[in-house]
């Protein structure tokens, strides 16, 4: 079945109950615009965080064709207010218009925080005695079932960093994880691009099973959650030279 492009935004049915739902139709398309425009990652090269983005209001204003509705570009001004006013968003004055954070992104916009994720994900299993053993390959297998889906992104260290993960998860699950290619491609594809290594996407994904997040919620974007990677940083290496864990090769 042929994928759809551009991705996809979350949303929650308490929206139904929400304050924008009894304001102006046209309010909430602006809303939701602005949610499917803003960053779904941690850009490095535009230094724009997960939930934010560049805007002007003509833009908002053509985009979202309010034209049609006989609003003019300063309408908008009242909604932006109000969406500020209600802990919505925040926003930055820039040299190319503004910049809009939507404040609760990260809630709203990941599986692991609705009930239905018990549906998708179960919990795993690792022993509290001990930490998860690193494979030590990569197989043929695994690689070429990445290359296959991850056709978007020919890099083959992100091929490989995702195939590990597999490799990982398989080894303590003992059934291969279900995992959206496109979205944990242009994760690992950040990763890289930030000047880290497959060696240490690696170290990563060792270190992200030994934590208790990965018993709960054991996914390829939690793993590389800019949380998980901070974590890595300031606890993993540490714990590396302790147990005595080296890079791992592939082959």
């Amino acid at each position: 079945m042929k994928k759809i492009k551009g991705g996809f935004v979350l949303e929650a049915r308490q929206t139904f109950t929400s304050e924008i739902w009894k304001r102006p139709a046209w309010w909430y398309k602006v809303w939701r615009y602005i949610i499917m425009k803003v960053n779904w990652f941690d850009n490095e090269r535009t230094g724009l965080k997960r939930g934010s983005g560049w805007f002007t209001y003509k833009t908002i204003y053509s985009d979202c064709h309010l034209g049609l509705d006989n609003l003019r570009v300063n309408s908008i001004t009242r909604t932006m207010q109000w969406l500020k006013a209600s802990k919505q968003i925040s926003t930055t004055k820039s040299t190319r218009g503004f910049i809009i954070n939507v404040i609760n992104y990260n809630l709203f916009q990941d599986f692991n925080n609705y009930e239905v994720q018990a549906e998708i994900h179960t919990p795993i299993h690792i022993p509290s005695t001990g930490s998860p053993q690193p494979v030590h390959t990569i197989s043929e297998g695994s690689y070429k079932e990445v290359k296959k889906k991850e056709t978007t992104l020919p890099n083959p260290a992100v091929r490989l960093l995702i195939a590990y993960f597999i490799e990982r998860f398989t080894a303590i699950v003992g059934t291969p994880p279900m995992m959206t290619f496109p979205a944990c491609g242009a994760l690992a594809k950040s990763f890289l691009a930030a000047g880290h290594t497959l060696e240490d996407g690696k170290k990563v994904i060792d270190f992200f099973f030994t934590t208790d997040k990965a018993k709960e919620h054991p996914t390829f974007e939690v793993a590389f959650s800019s949380h998980s990677i901070n974590l890595w940083k300031t606890r993993g290496a540490k714990n590396e030279r302790k147990s005595g864990i080296h890079a791992i090769r592939t082959v």
